[in-house]
Order: structure tokens, then C-alpha cells, then sequence
């Protein structure tokens, strides 16, 4: 736990039945959920200095519910379907339970690729989520009788799910996911869920125009948790420029409400974070 002070004030090894691979975790307002999954390095190779992932479809996945300065003895695990996670858009607590959302990969697979294929298209190959497809899911774990339920709550591929920082670790209604070119890791859209009715609303970049992972930024002075703008750098391989785009949080199927021309074109960023201007110090 690192303080308002940016102090390291609590930390505690975590007992685990092998070396683990996970690449996020989730905070509410009292708990941190903690991912051990059925991918992980094999451990024979592990021993002899080498990485070979495998996916173990009989291993459930366990989500282990921490109090925020709890020690090892206080994690309560919690068995789900087999699966992979990269990114999760939030949890909260609700009653007897903390919600966990994010994007379920529960197919791991390497793809396998002809041999004389050059590094990139293997690369390529294994990125590609339509390969391995990942889709918005819901967890429930119940702190009163241990028990998990799921629920898919979308059946396309999207990934890179984010919420308002105003809203992490607390209930909210919006996720905001990155849609995906078929054959290769670049995002070609954004799609909006709504997980208080179920609505979607979607908006893609067009031929050869490319996001990154969006970022919310609430207006000032805002009166609901969509009322500002969902912020994405765009990498036009067309006109060979970069912009940064902007639109409504709210009706991001009407496109942008601003585009910022940049001097050059930049790489395509995977990853993206927001910060505002009171919190730049």
C-alpha cells in the first residue's frame, strides 16, 4: 500500500502454490483481489533457465480478496473458470460481494506458425486476440459463503477496459474498451457499455487510423459519470500524422467533438494514463 505521500506504508508477501504470472489486480474501497491463474511458466523448464507459458485448462482460476492492510492469513481465495486476464475496468463492493469487471481470455493458445515465417508474423500471429479472443465479464465473490458466480457480459472482442479514475474501486455504470483490426494488435475503435441496461454504442477510426488505450477525463464541475470526454492518441497510417482525439464520454458513436493535429506521427501507444491538471503536482 503506497500512501497520498507516495510512502511505502504496508507490504506483505503472498503465499502462492508456484511462480505466478498475473498482470493486474483490482482495489475497492476496504479490499485488493489478487489473480492467480492457470498460465504461468512451465516449472520443470522454469528450473532449467527457461520460459515456456503453458495454459492448464483443468486448474481453476483464484481470485484472492485481501483486506487493504491485511496479512498472507487474511486472503480468502476464490475458484472461477479457467482463464487468463491482462485488464480489468474495475471492482466494487456490493453487499456480501466484491464485483470484479474486465476482459476473460478463457482459451489460452499458442499460435502456431509455420516455421519459415519471419519473427514479426509470429509475433503478430499471437497478438492477435481473434486468435485469442477476449470479451467482457463479470465476477462476483460472496465474503458471506465463498461462493464465485460469473456472468459474459458481451460476446465481441474488445480489451484495454477503463473506467473514470473518479469511479475506481467504487460502483459505476461505464467501460470503455478498445475494438480490435482482425490479423494484428491495433485498435480500431472504441466501445461504450453501459452495465446498468446493457446498451452499447461504438465509434471506429477508419481505414488505416489506429488508437491507443483511451483514457477518461470528467468535465469540471461534472454531473454524472459520463459527463466529460474519452481521450485516445490516433496514429493515421494514411496521412502519416498523429492526433489526439476527443470525444463525448456520453455519444462517442457521434465522433469527436476535437481533433489536435500533432507535428509528427507518433508510434502507436499501447498503454495511456490521464491525470489532471489539480493532480499534475
Amino acid at each position: 500500500v503506497i500512501d497520498r505521500d507516495n510512502q511505502l506504508v504496508h507490504y506483505v508477501p503472498i503465499e502462492l502454490p508456484g511462480s505466478r504470472w498475473p498482470h493486474d489486480l483490482g482495489i475497492t474501497q476496504n479490499y485488493s483481489i489478487l489473480h492467480d491463474l492457470p498460465l504461468y511458466f512451465d516449472p520443470e523448464q522454469l528450473r532449467q533457465g527457461q520460459h515456456k507459458l503453458v495454459f492448464n485448462r483443468e486448474q481453476p482460476a483464484r481470485f484472492g480478496i485481501l483486506p487493504r492492510r491485511g496479512t498472507n492469513a487474511q486472503v480468502r481465495w476464490f475458484e472461477a473458470t479457467p482463464c487468463y486476464v491482462l485488464h480489468i475496468t474495475n471492482c466494487f463492493e456490493a453487499g456480501d460481494e466484491v464485483v470484479m469487471d474486465g476482459c476473460i481470455m478463457p482459451n489460452y493458445k499458442t499460435v502456431p506458425v509455420n516455421a519459415t515465417a519471419n519473427i514479426y508474423d509470429r509475433i503478430r500471429a499471437n497478438l492477435d486476440k481473434h486468435n485469442n479472443p477476449t470479451r467482457m465479464h463479470r465476477w462476483r465473490f460472496n465474503l458471506r459463503t465463498g461462493r464465485t458466480t460469473e456472468q459474459s457480459i458481451d460476446d465481441e472482442i474488445t480489451e484495454f477496459p477503463v473506467c473514470s479514475n473518479d469511479y475506481v474501486g467504487r460502483p459505476y455504470r461505464y467501460s470503455y474498451n478498445v475494438l480490435y483490426k482482425k490479423g494484428d494488435w491495433l485498435f480500431s475503435g472504441l466501445k461504450r457499455f453501459d452495465l446498468q441496461n446493457g446498451r452499447t454504442a461504438r465509434f471506429e477510426y477508419g481505414e488505416g487510423r489506429y488508437g491507443s488505450e483511451p483514457q477518461v477525463a470528467r468535465a469540471l464541475n461534472a454531473k454524472a459519470e459520463d459527463d466529460g470526454y474519452v481521450i485516445t492518441m490516433i496514429a493515421d497510417m494514411v496521412a502519416n500524422r498523429s492526433e489526439v482525439m476527443v470525444l463525448r464520454a456520453d455519444d462517442i458513436a457521434k465522433g469527436p467533438v476535437a481533433r489536435i493535429i500533432l507535428p509528427e506521427r507518433m508510434g502507436i501507444g499501447t498503454h495511456a494514463c490521464w491525470v489532471e491538471a489539480d493532480r499534475l503536482q
